[in-house]
């Protein structure tokens, strides 16, 4: 797996460069401040991917920890006008999308954004 540079842009245009970039076929892009994530939740979105164009794994925070995309025939339109960061990061993608793609959702997993979330997750995980 080649190793490149996220390029310029916000969080949206950097993921979508990500996503496109890839070789055809599906793809995932995961997050890594997910402390709960395991391969089982990979292996679902990209079993998910198999009837679905997209496929996220919302966040606790109302984000998401997880995008996929099948990229067949093509990449939807995504990230354009989302609201990063917030509690709207989620609803404001999925609003955007277009009537025909298709949308799959695995487990809702809580991402560490800051120290609050982090101390609310030492107790679940023998931090």
């Amino acid at each position: 797996m080649a190793v490149t540079g996220q390029g310029g842009g916000d969080l949206g245009v950097r993921m979508r460069r990500a996503l496109a970039a890839n070789p055809p076929g599906p793809v995932v892009l995961v997050g890594g401040d997910i402390p709960a994530l395991a391969a089982r939740h990979v292996a679902a979105a990209f079993r998910l991917l198999g009837g679905h164009d997209l496929v996220f794994g919302p966040a606790e925070d109302g984000g998401f920890w997880l995008v996929g995309a099948r990229r067949a025939p093509r990449l939807p339109p995504l990230f354009q006008r989302v609201r990063w960061s917030s509690p709207h990061a989620l609803a404001d993608t999925l609003a955007e999308l277009p009537r025909w793609v298709s949308v799959g959702f695995i487990d809702r997993l809580e991402d560490v954004d800051d120290g609050e979330a982090y101390r609310r997750l030492i107790p679940r995980r023998g931090f």
